[in-house]
């Protein structure tokens, strides 16, 4: 065996700027990967920011033992303050647990808390990777990841952690996964019939072949076999195949399919480690068409030199190719394309279609800026349309697809590439930057153009002093052009394939907004035509957050209920913008509880206040808040032993010397009491209720009532439909505020949501949750044990266009009822 120093430093050097992780193992056999045996601690998913020139220390990480866990063995936990910290929930306790697994193998995880509220779930692939998490879908505040698909062999591992900061207390533990090694389904499709289109086949784990029996699908365009690998031992499959003849995924009304067994599918049962070869799906052909159906045939060009495996051949209803097509044909060329490819396919009469035909070079079935296209255009006018008569035979109906960019004066649009100098930009503060195009192939001639436009918040560039810009060049330029968010410069002698022209922009404010910021390069090789973007993409940089400018509370003013301890609060560093952002040097913020001393004519501590980052009740009015390198936000918890308004005071030094003050405010012991929901103005008080439809046709509703201890305080009751969470803001389908105290049946919900959510249309059927609140929006006093079971008669489908055939589903109709 290996023995390990107990602290071992480390350390990377060259970094770039950007996100990295890191991930910290005892490795006693040299292997290279976290073996259930070895201990184990890796970074938060959300990974630990670099910045330019900014080194990092003090990164440190504990490394713990994992003990294995049994399929259907529950185990009880017991949380510790002594147990390693979770990485990705900010001051938890966590346990680490390992099991093995097999790639495909089905794996449920429960966290189930026994004394104390909500808990988390991690999942770690063998190479210690985040693969999975929750954090409170198994009800109660309770974890669980469900029927999650393994990705590879090997040990995986299980985080386990009370949701809050600093909370022990025991936990049930439990794991199931599915028996025996991933099976496997091979087979082949047979049509015979014209339909053009791909060929769709589906797995389902029913013959209902609904959404929520559907497993898996393959897509066939090249060949008519298909593998389903993977696959669960000890249960039974079902397999339909169909011609996608519109790509939408679905099968339409007209399009021909099939099923494995015939008109009624026939299962595969797959015992463990099965692979089932040999299994063939008969696509029936239509036996007639419609009596309107025409023919349409003609030739594809393409002069150019791209490549790819397809030309895919799409009709339209309308010019704007949005939507979903009619009618797809698509043209193998095995890689080769020749100048012409030829196509019929057979369309409902009586109709205008437009036509479209692109070179699919990386086979995603969808044109790309870089592939070669074209529309029918006999009159040289754009898309235009082709008008289909009723059982007839279109001859000669040609298209022509040439290289992005080709322009009617016989230059190109759009071709070349840029990059940025920069690699990254602070929110919120000042910056240069340079954007350097490259001329592709063709070059551009005199008079041609290069431009630039910058992102949308970024201000404009101007003229002259700040925010302007300056283009050079190796060519002659015409002096910058100046229109809004856009620049732009004509060569004045030629720019040959591979020389450049910069765009250096100087003395220009960030906006705030934390992304990727795209500044979109165009060009037009002679004054012939258009400038366009580039076909190739244009660059980006990332907007990140900016150096740490202050620290302020999560909510600056809150309520505390007097005697009881509040709801987790964080402290935060943030930059000039407000995002937060890590700290690059630990730093101690002061937290004091004050009063302002009118005889002295200063703040002094206040002895009501009590300050803690730990769960239990403090009477010290001072705390140091210590965050460590690479931490934004720490947890801190207050109780007050009396009520009125108080102070936080907020004591730092980062740039320099700060003091900030917050608001508390406390309510008395009584200050939210008797919350209860009922179904009648005065009827039986509840803590659970539903809304369904009564004997009389209509729909009842269900009325909040509450006691406050202060009858002048205000209040706010919110339904959503995922459970509330401690230190997160509520996201409520329905609320509504008042002030003071309310009377029986004051408070109302029908089922509805408010106005300005889905227009307050009916919510769907589930269980919503209910929350009372006194002291302000997200006040900190609150109740969140109300239930309500929406169940009211529903339904639900698609709506489809009948005058195209097959019937596509339509998008964006509205129905009333």
């Amino acid at each position: 065996s290996t023995t390990f120093l107990a602290t071992t430093p480390y350390s990377f050097s060259g970094l770039y700027p950007g996100t990295y992780f890191i991930k910290a193992f005892a490795d006693s056999n040299s292997n290279f990967v976290p073996d259930a045996g070895e201990s184990f601690m890796l970074s938060p998913s959300g990974g630990i920011g670099i910045l330019a020139g900014v080194s990092q220390s003090g990164l440190n990480f504990t490394v713990c033992d994992r003990s294995a866990i049994a399929d259907g063995v529950p185990l009880n936990l017991n949380v510790t303050a002594t147990d390693c910290l979770a990485p990705d929930r900010t001051g938890s306790f966590m346990k680490m647990l390992t099991f093995n697994g097999k790639r495909g193998q089905s794996v449920t995880i429960d966290a189930v808390a026994q004394n104390f509220y909500g808990t988390f779930l991690a999942l770690y692939d063998p190479e210690g990777d985040l693969v999975a998490y929750d954090d409170g879908t198994g009800g109660g505040g309770n974890a669980e990841i469900f029927s999650f698909l393994l990705p590879d062999d090997g040990d995986y591992t299980i985080g386990a952690s009370p949701y809050a900061a600093g909370v022990t207390g025991q936990m049930t533990l439990s794991f199931s996964g599915s028996n025996g090694a991933p099976g496997s389904i091979a087979g082949s499709v047979d049509y015979q019939g014209t339909q053009g289109g791909r060929i769709l086949v589906a797995l389902f784990d029913s013959p209902s072949f609904s959404s929520s029996s559907f497993i898996d699908e393959r897509i066939l365009f090249s060949t008519r076999n298909f593998v389903f690998d993977g696959l669960f031992a000890g249960s039974s499959y079902y397999m339909g195949a169909f011609v996608d003849v519109n790509y939408n995924n679905n099968p339409d009304p007209g399009e021909d399919g099939g099923n494995f067994g015939g008109t009624t599918p026939s299962p595969i049962f797959l015992s463990a480690g099965q692979n089932v070869t040999g299994a063939a799906i008969s696509i029936s052909a239509s036996t007639a068409s419609a009596a309107s159906s025409s023919l349409v045939t003609g030739n594809v060009y393409y002069p150019g030199s791209q490549t790819g495996n397809q030309i895919i051949l799409e009709f339209w209803a309308g010019s704007q190719f949005t939507g979903q097509p009619v009618s797809v044909r698509s043209i193998p060329t095995n890689g080769i394309v020749t100048a012409t490819a030829t196509y019929d396919v057979s369309l409902a009469g009586n109709a205008n279609y437009y036509v479209r035909a692109f070179l699919d070079v990386n086979n995603d079935f969808v044109p790309n800026n870089s592939e070669p296209s074209g529309v029918y255009s006999p009159n040289n006018q754009g898309a235009e349309a082709l008008y289909v008569p009723s059982s007839s035979t279109l001859l000669n109906i040609d298209l022509r697809m040439t290289d992005p960019g080709q322009t009617t004066g016989g230059g190109v649009a759009g071709e070349g590439s840029a990059v940025i100098t920069s690699t990254y930009i602070a929110s919120g503060q000042q910056f240069s930057l340079t954007v350097v195009y490259t001329a592709g192939s063709t070059g551009i001639q005199t008079n041609g153009k290069v431009g630039m436009t910058v992102p949308p918040n970024f201000p404009f560039p101007f003229s002259g002093g700040w925010s302007s810009v300056t283009a050079r060049s190796g060519s002659s330029l015409s002096a910058v052009s100046y229109s809004g968010p856009s620049v732009s410069v004509t060569l004045l002698s030629p720019l040959a394939s591979g020389a450049t022209v910069g765009f250096e922009w100087s003395n220009v404010y960030a906006p705030c907004t934390v992304g990727a910021a795209t500044f979109t390069v165009t060009s037009v090789s002679n004054n012939l035509g258009s400038p366009a973007p580039l076909f190739g993409g244009s660059p980006s940089v990332p907007v990140v957050s900016g150096q740490p400018s202050f620290f302020q509370l999560s909510s600056p003013y809150f309520s505390v209920k007097q005697g009881t301890l509040s709801d987790l609060n964080y402290l935060e560093s943030r930059d000039n913008c407000g995002n937060k952002v890590p700290l690059t040097a630990a730093k101690t913020v002061d937290l004091r509880g004050s009063f302002y001393n009118s005889s002295l004519g200063q703040f002094s501590l206040d002895p009501d206040i009590g300050l803690t980052t730990a769960t239990t009740v403090s009477t010290a009015s001072a705390l140091s808040v210590n965050f460590a390198i690479g931490k934004s936000s720490r947890p801190f918890y207050v109780v007050s032993a009396s009520t009125g308004f108080k102070n936080l005071e907020v004591h730092y030094t980062l740039q320099y010397e700060t003091t900030f003050y917050f608001g508390v405010n406390a309510l008395p012991a009584n200050a939210l009491t008797g919350v209860f929901l009922s179904t009648a103005t005065g009827g039986t008080a509840v803590s659970s209720a539903s809304i369904s439809l009564a004997a009389s046709g209509l729909v009842n509703q269900i009325y909040v009532g509450f006691n406050l201890g202060d009858p002048n305080q205000s209040w706010r009751v919110l339904f959503s439909s995922v459970p509330f969470k401690p230190g997160e803001p509520p996201s409520p389908i329905w609320e509504r505020w008042g002030y003071g105290q309310p009377g029986l049946g004051e408070i109302a919900w029908d089922g509805r949501s408010n106005p300005w959510i889905n227009n307050g249309a009916r919510v769907t059927n589930g269980l919503y949750y209910g929350r009372v609140e006194v002291g302000g929006a997200g006040g900190g006093v609150k109740d969140d044990t109300l239930r309500v079971a929406v169940n009211l008669p529903q339904f639900a489908g698609k709506v489809y266009d009948s005058g195209v055939t097959p019937n596509p589903p339509l998008s964006g109709v509205q129905l009333r009822v």
